[in-house]
């Protein structure tokens, strides 16, 4: 995956003590793009690094699971789609992230994770893999797709530092050939459990 190294400043915050992160991802509060084009809000289509592919809110009866909107991920062979939250989101070294999705289609996505030292202007540390690399299997009916991850204290990329109060992007990623549509996504922060004092 392509990794960068960027400054990010955010005009809003949502501060979770744990629990269900708010990021829309039933993407049913849409807006529309300069395009015209609908897209989720708090979202963000990265055209920066992607190429030759698509987002889009669709509300085809066919291609929404629950609710009235579901999103249309589409992307040609040798194309990169970036698609994350606008939001950053607190997560704690010991804290556990859970993911649940609901995707059909055809095509392999992910959903990355963009750490950060900051919630305001804070430094991009790295990507580190949420979901991983998740086939549809089945291309005319809902897949659930879920995983879970610990959280670790992520370093610089120079290995200098190492940070365990982090926060992070969400963001759907993928390469190469897909037509993808995902609903229903939920991603979940268990903080971490006291440790007892001896």
């Amino acid at each position: 995956m392509n990794r960068f190294l960027t400054v990010f400043a955010f005009s809003s915050l949502l501060c979770l003590a744990g629990g269900a992160v708010e990021l829309n991802g039933g993407f049913e509060r849409c807006t529309a793009a300069s395009n015209g084009i609908l897209i989720p809000m708090g979202w963000n289509y990265n055209v920066k690094i992607s190429k030759n592919s698509a987002v889009r809110a669709t509300r085809e009866k066919d291609e929404v699971r629950n609710g009235n909107f579901a999103l249309n991920l589409e992307c040609d062979e040798g194309g990169v789609l970036y698609f994350r939250t606008l939001e950053v989101f607190p997560v704690n070294a010991g804290d556990r992230i859970r993911f649940k999705v609901y995707a059909m289609g055809e095509g392999t996505f992910d959903i990355s994770l963009l750490m950060m030292n900051g919630p305001g202007i804070g430094h991009t540390l790295r990507t580190i893999g949420g979901l991983p690399k998740s086939k549809v299997l089945k291309p005319l009916q809902w897949n659930e797709i879920k995983h879970e991850i610990v959280m670790n204290p992520v370093k610089t990329r120079d290995n200098k530092e190492s940070f365990s109060k982090l926060w992070f992007i969400p963001m759907i990623h993928i390469e190469g050939e897909a037509d993808i549509i995902i609903d229903d996504l939920s991603i979940e922060v268990i903080p971490a459990e006291p440790k007892e004092a001896k």
